[in-house]
């Protein structure tokens, strides 16, 4: 009986405590709590900004891979490579090809549907197609965001002026070209 009598007591005297005390946060506990959400998008936003810069360079290396491809048929059709006309590919040596247009020759012989556009399409990254008057090489820049990737040229590529290229001093600082020449 001492027992029920000492829960039912305890029992009684909880029910009072729950009924005088306030629910809710004060505001000190809820600042703690917006700067910790804070602080943790902080970190969590640097990581999805470097995965993207990282994608659109993987991009830009698989476009360039795909437009050396088709200058390598375009080569074992004629013999040489397309000259460049303002860093654009010209099969007709007057006008260059936009990129984001087909690539195909006089006949209509298609080597591409769509010439790739940079990633970022935008005045600051862009595709440099580099090539000399008689078709002997072909060269492919661009210019690539994330500044730790192992195949990105520090110094930039002097012979390709990608003056919209400001990262790396108006030099593009990834290139490939044709088997017989280096970028």
């Amino acid at each position: 009986m001492l027992v029920l009598f000492l829960l039912w007591r305890g029992y009684k005297s909880s029910l009072l405590v729950l009924s005088m005390k306030k629910f809710g946060f004060s505001l000190i506990e809820l600042i703690i709590v917006i700067a910790i959400l804070g602080i943790l998008a902080g970190m969590m936003s640097g990581n999805f900004f470097s995965s993207l810069r990282k994608s659109r360079d993987a991009k830009r290396k698989t476009d360039l891979e795909n437009v050396k491809h088709a200058l390598e048929l375009y080569y074992n059709d004629y013999k040489k490579y397309p000259v460049a006309v303002d860093n654009k590919i010209s099969v007709d040596g007057s006008s260059g090809i936009d990129w984001g247009n087909k690539f195909e020759d006089e006949k209509g012989t298609l080597y591409m549907q769509k010439l790739p556009e940079d990633p970022k399409a935008s005045s600051d990254y862009k595709y440099y197609y580099a090539a000399d008057t008689e078709g002997t090489y072909s060269k492919l820049y661009a210019c690539l965001e994330n500044d730790q990737d192992f195949q990105r040229k520090r110094d930039g590529y002097s012979d390709a002026s990608c003056d919209w290229c400001t990262i790396d001093g108006d030099y593009c600082n990834y290139g490939i070209s044709s088997p017989n020449t280096s970028p």
